[in-house]
């Protein structure tokens, strides 16, 4: 007895279906190359703007904290005792270095402004900076006399 020819066996078949279709599937090597390069400039441009901001916001945080220690210092020299006898000796020039751990540099600078008999007028300046030789984050400076203080 012959044997017709039916084709494949159900078996045979789905295995050439399922060979047809993994030699589709997946990226080619371009594919993959383009991709990653997209993904490249892309990437690049947004590490720019966070790269700025964080920079931006660092420098925000050391003026905030440069403006408060001046601060600081302006309230310390308003808070002294200016007795007549003790007033030139209370009020006195400083300089330092990582003020109370801040790593920050504060000068402050007193130069009496007017000296009429027993009243003189003294000026208060206080600078934050990095450094001794770096330029000043922040100035401020006030007036003060016996009992009475000018602004800020």
């Amino acid at each position: 007895m012959k044997r017709k020819n039916r084709g494949l066996a159900p078996l045979e078949k789905t295995s050439l279906i399922n060979k047809k279709r993994s030699s589709l599937t997946g990226f080619t090597l371009i594919e993959i190359i383009m991709a990653v390069t997209i993904l490249a400039i892309v990437g690049s441009a947004v590490s720019v703007f966070v790269i700025n901001h964080l920079v931006a916001v660092s420098n925000r945080n050391q003026y905030s904290l440069s403006l408060n220690l001046a601060r600081l210092e302006i309230e310390k020299v308003q808070n002294l005792n200016y007795s007549t006898a003790s007033f030139d000796s209370n009020i006195v020039s400083l300089n330092t270095s990582n003020y109370l751990g801040y790593g920050l540099y504060v000068a402050r600078t007193v130069t009496t402004v007017a000296s009429s008999g027993a009243e003189a007028i003294k000026q208060i300046q206080v600078d934050v900076k990095k450094n001794a030789s770096s330029p000043s984050i922040i100035t401020m400076s006030t007036y003060i006399t016996r009992g009475i203080t000018f602004g800020l």
